[in-house]
């Protein structure tokens, strides 16, 4: 019986050590043992009993979660880009992965500059593409475009332009409307808006210009895509891209073609739907010429 109630009067509370946080990310709880030197929790009702767990903050399993580039803010040259980086707790170790970085982009419209025409239907039906040049009336019948059935067009190239004309010889014997189209593609609806009437386009220019257009559906409304700086550069008869072997870039005129005995020479460049005017054809042509 003295040993027991040297034991009660002896009574204090035992703490065990602090166990792990019971989170890797963030807040969570540590927990301990606490119990009576007697073994009976009233023997130490008199002191305070120490706390059996405590709030507890641990870092070492949060992780960055890093999502892909972005695109690059140039179309052309030198940019930048950006991704998301996210820490998966309050507080990440370690450095933090780079948001932004440097970036060089140059895709194919940076220096292309060609026109696709769809006739009947909608970027449907019959097709031509044109390089960079000057296309008369007579040169766009030999090659099947059906001018007043013209249905949509694209303008493939960032510094690409395309200048329209009503009348077959560039509007020089008289006037009539003139539209011009940029990077993008034009439906029906929008090649009447930029000017061009009763979907009858029927001659054209192809040129490149100082000033880009960007966007893969950007068009030139009369509003805001429309770069008219350099306008009067191509409204005139001359233009300082043909006939200086800038760029490919080619006049071309039908009216010639009885005189030239190698005609794909005045035709570089143009597309009708795959594949080039093909040199049988225009063998044929000849043959029928001559006689």
């Amino acid at each position: 019986k003295g040993d027991g109630k040297a034991k009660k009067l002896d009574a204090h509370w035992d703490t065990g050590a602090w166990g792990s946080c019971s989170t890797e990310c963030g807040d969570g709880i540590q927990v301990r043992s606490v119990s009576c030197s007697s073994g009976h929790e009233e023997d130490c009702g008199g002191a305070k009993k120490p706390p059996h767990s405590r709030p507890c903050e641990n870092h070492s399993g949060c992780l960055y979660s890093v999502g892909d580039w972005g695109e690059c803010s140039a179309h052309c040259g030198e940019g930048t880009r950006t991704r998301d980086v996210h820490c998966s707790g309050p507080k990440c170790s370690g450095e933090k992965p780079a948001t932004k970085e440097q970036c060089n982009n140059r895709d194919e419209a940076c220096d292309a500059c060609r026109v696709t025409i769809w006739g009947s239907k909608n970027f449907g039906g019959w097709e031509h593409t044109f390089e960079v040049g000057e296309y008369n009336s007579a040169e766009l019948e030999y090659l099947g475009v059906k001018c007043d059935d013209i249905s949509s067009l694209e303008v493939f190239g960032y510094s690409c332009e395309m200048h329209a004309f009503e009348y077959g010889d560039f509007n020089k014997a008289h006037g009539g409307w003139e539209a011009k189209f940029r990077h993008g593609k034009h439906d029906a609806h929008q090649i009447e808006q930029a000017g061009a009437k009763n979907n009858d386009i029927s001659a054209f220019k192809v040129y490149r210009t100082d000033k880009r257009t960007y966007g893969p559906d950007a068009h030139d409304d009369g509003h805001g895509h429309h770069d008219g700086a350099h306008d009067e550069h191509h409204d005139g008869e001359s233009d300082s891209h043909h006939g200086d072997g800038h760029h490919g870039d080619a006049h071309h005129d039908i009216g010639n073609f009885s005189n030239d005995k190698n005609m794909t020479g005045n035709i570089p460049g143009i597309r009708s739907g795959a594949a080039a005017v093909s040199a049988v054809a225009v063998a044929a042509l000849l043959a029928v010429m001559q006689f």
